[in-house]
């Protein structure tokens, strides 16, 4: 790839991800903003956004032209919204899906993003082979301002910032090897993100079969009465994906359930991990963990 600035036929640099946080003096920790991922190209001219699969997504965030500079420049980061100084992905989401040009206008003004820059790749010259802690370098001379922030490194201590990703009921954390490149178009384990998962057991209450998986519906209990929280997939290399099959449907109501599926008698509890409940109380990101028997 000749022109890295010119070319942007590219996406970013993904990352691997463990479940337990450690202590290196090898690797940078930085928190895990809860945000879109995203490339911005900057010059003197314009700022051009585009999200990590290599679309286009500029005219949805007008209040980042701000950031337009001398030079040219290619930043990694996140898109993220703000609330009571923490991260929001659900207000995020009331950005990202509007199409109107004078709502996008307003909101930019009423409800406005803050990019959070973490790498630079991309600054008069292609930076992708310089490792991670002078391409820091060179991230840490722009100006922060209300729009944009630089994703502060921690070196050595992951356990603790954990800790803290915790305390304040963050995303999580991500640990960088200091002498990595940049690698595009990869998934590299050089660069690790740690969940801040949350556990909790729910009822299986019903499927819907596919070819090799079920799409399982997961209630919570009050009383005799069973609310709709989420789905989570169960492949048919899982021992519970014919536990579940077996078991014989019953007919009976599930609060605030739209789709139709086949329901079961709830006789089987799934623990699920996930990022968040939303404001109606379903869970963002679950993920199949263990089954219980009730």
């Amino acid at each position: 790839m000749n022109n890295l600035f010119e070319n942007r036929s590219f996406e970013p640099m993904l990352l691997g991800e463990i479940t337990t946080p450690f202590d290196d003096d090898d690797y940078l920790f930085e928190l895990k903003f809860d945000g879109y991922r995203a490339l911005l190209f900057i010059d003197e001219k314009q700022v051009k956004i585009y999200n990590r699969h290599h679309t286009e997504i500029t005219h949805l965030y007008p209040e980042l032209q701000i950031l337009k500079r001398k030079g040219k420049y290619i930043l990694d980061g996140e898109i993220v919204v703000f609330k009571d100084g923490l991260p929001s992905f659900l207000e995020l989401q009331k950005r990202a899906h509007l199409k109107d040009k004078t709502k996008i206008k307003v909101q930019s003004i009423n409800l406005p993003v803050v990019f959070v820059a973490f790498d630079c790749l991309y600054a008069n010259k292609d930076l992708t082979k310089v490792f991670l802690e002078q391409r820091k370098e060179v991230l840490n001379t722009f100006p922060e301002n209300a729009n944009f922030l630089i994703s502060k490194a921690y070196p050595k201590q992951g356990k603790k910032l954990f800790q803290f990703a915790k305390k304040h009921n963050l995303e999580g954390i991500v640990a960088k090897k200091k002498d990595s490149t940049y690698e595009i178009n990869t998934r590299s384990n050089n660069w690790l993100k740690i969940k801040n998962y949350h556990y909790q057991n729910f009822y299986a209450i019903g499927y819907i079969k596919f070819t090799n998986y079920l799409k399982v519906y997961l209630a919570k209990r009050d009383k005799n009465n069973f609310y709709y929280v989420g789905k989570v997939l169960i492949y048919d290399n899982n021992p519970a994906y014919e536990m579940l099959k077996k078991v014989k449907e019953k007919k009976y109501p599930i609060i605030d359930l739209k789709e139709k599926i086949t329901t079961i008698n709830p006789c089987y509890q799934i623990r699920v991990g996930f990022i968040e409940k939303t404001p109606h109380n379903e869970l963002r990101q679950p993920f199949f963990v263990a089954i219980l028997t009730n």
